[in-house]
């Protein structure tokens, strides 16, 4: 047995105190820096109303950790034209959150490209431009990306989408029919699962037409798979039920409406991931 005198035991109690203090205040930096980083994202997320002639268009979000993974923007391509899309980078933390920044600096990118040549934008020419630009990087297969990205023509009034692997339909009610209806739009996320990637980049494309006071909705998985005590998730039933009892209302509206009924669901349960959503609305003309 090893023996060490009370003098010996001071001094190691004294080197893990300062070992442990060190620590502490790295992590005290490093939960700093986190939050420094969640104001950065935070800033980059549009949320709230967008108005384009006759379109509403409301975002928010709600963030389980200091940095998520889920994101969205809105822009206008042309005096005609709208770029949306609402994307899950895989993982939680601080490599989903710079793949977020990698997203709207890429695709906003790639649709100032088809701008100053004066090239027609579709959704899948994004998609196609963005998994190359994704290629780029030598990143580990269990990042990637999904993303579904919409094109508005705010003067047709029509949508054009397609989706790269974003795993929670768009939810459209008809106000006309009272209905809603969910679009399966197939497609590979975003990734470096193979060498070669070139038979990813063909996306099919969905077009859908916007009657007045119709809404299309955006959705990331926080939200359809919300668990209940019991185990049991909200699922996509619910959320377009949900469309309907709120026909009348605003996006906003919606959106507020959708997390308490998140919030009753999951009772006590924690949240367990993000949740993000894009509500586009055609107002009455």
């Amino acid at each position: 047995m090893i023996y060490l005198d009370s003098e010996n035991l001071l001094r190691e109690n004294k080197k893990l105190k300062e070992k442990l203090k060190i620590v502490l205040e790295q992590n005290k930096r490093f939960k700093n820096d986190l939050k420094y980083a969640q104001k950065i994202q935070e800033y980059i997320l549009p949320i709230g109303k967008h108005e384009f002639n006759q379109y509403e268009i409301y975002c928010n979000h709600v963030h389980t950790n200091y940095l998520g993974g889920d994101f969205y923007d809105v822009f206008k391509f042309d005096d005609r034209k709208i770029v949306m899309y609402i994307a899950d980078v895989s993982g939680h933390g601080v490599a989903s959150s710079l793949f977020t920044l990698f997203l709207k600096q890429s695709i906003r990118g790639i649709s100032n490209s088809f701008h100053l040549n004066r090239q027609p934008i579709t959704p899948s020419e994004i998609l196609r431009k963005l998994q190359c630009r994704f290629n780029d990087f030598n990143t580990d297969k269990e990042l990637y990306i999904g993303v579904l990205v919409g094109v508005l023509d705010i003067y047709d009034n029509e949508i054009i989408l397609a989706n790269a692997g974003h795993n929670v339909e768009p939810l459209h009610f008809k106000k006309k029919e009272n209905e809603v209806i969910s679009y399966d739009i197939r497609g590979f996320p975003i990734n470096n699962w193979f060498d070669d990637n070139t038979f990813f980049t063909l996306y099919d494309e969905k077009k859908i037409y916007l009657n007045e006071e119709d809404r299309l909705i955006f959705l990331t998985d926080g939200a359809t798979e919300a668990k209940s005590i019991d185990g049991k998730i909200l699922g996509i039933k619910k959320i377009g039920e949900l469309m309907k009892q709120k026909e009348s209302g605003m996006c906003e509206e919606y959106f507020e409406s959708l997390i308490n009924m998140i919030i009753n669901h999951i009772g006590k349960n924690e949240l367990e991931d993000d949740i993000a959503l894009l509500c586009l609305r055609r107002k009455k003309d």
